[in-house]
């Protein structure tokens, strides 16, 4: 755990501000990018999956700013809930980067042979990308998780007798 002192309080409130905005902000941009939707559309789920490859980074170092405002401000139910949310973002990710694959496979066949090949590239760098978020997500979220383990009641040093251990 991070050591408190009495200006904590702020800063902890303004990392978790600045994180929570950077996550509004990028869904908002996503969102605006993929609308009108239509999952049952090999194309629009490539595209779409393609591009949210790119909004990766923002909303993850939004939530590593909550994360850290969290431990700042000792709320482990953040911490833990900020865990949490990166763990099912990070089974998220896994079956987009599944579906990814497949249907940049099939998107693949459908283009002309000139094509084939620009179509690989880009399958390739934004898999790369998913991948990436997999293992940051997860990495976030296994941290939070023993942040959110390591916290000490807070009556705990009550029960503490000089001379003994």
């Amino acid at each position: 755990m991070i050591a408190q002192s009495g200006r904590s309080a702020p800063v902890g409130t303004a990392l978790m501000t600045v994180g929570v905005l950077m996550v509004l902000v990028s869904l908002t941009d996503l969102i605006s990018n993929v609308v009108p939707t239509d999952p049952g559309s090999m194309e629009w789920r490539y595209g779409a999956v393609g591009v949210a490859s790119t909004f990766l980074v923002t909303p993850l170092l939004g939530l590593v700013l909550v994360l850290a405002g969290a431990e700042l401000q000792d709320r482990p139910g953040l911490t833990k809930a900020i865990g949490w949310l990166c763990w099912v973002l990070t089974a998220l990710l896994v079956l987009a980067l599944l579906a990814f694959v497949l249907d940049g496979l099939q998107f693949r066949q459908m283009n002309q042979d000139e094509r084939r090949t620009l179509v690989t590239g880009g399958v390739a760098i934004a898999s790369g990308k998913l991948l990436g978020g997999v293992v940051a997500f997860a990495l976030v979220a296994r941290s939070a998780g023993r942040l959110g383990r390591s916290a000490k009641p807070k009556d705990a040093d009550s029960n503490l007798v000089v001379g003994r251990k």
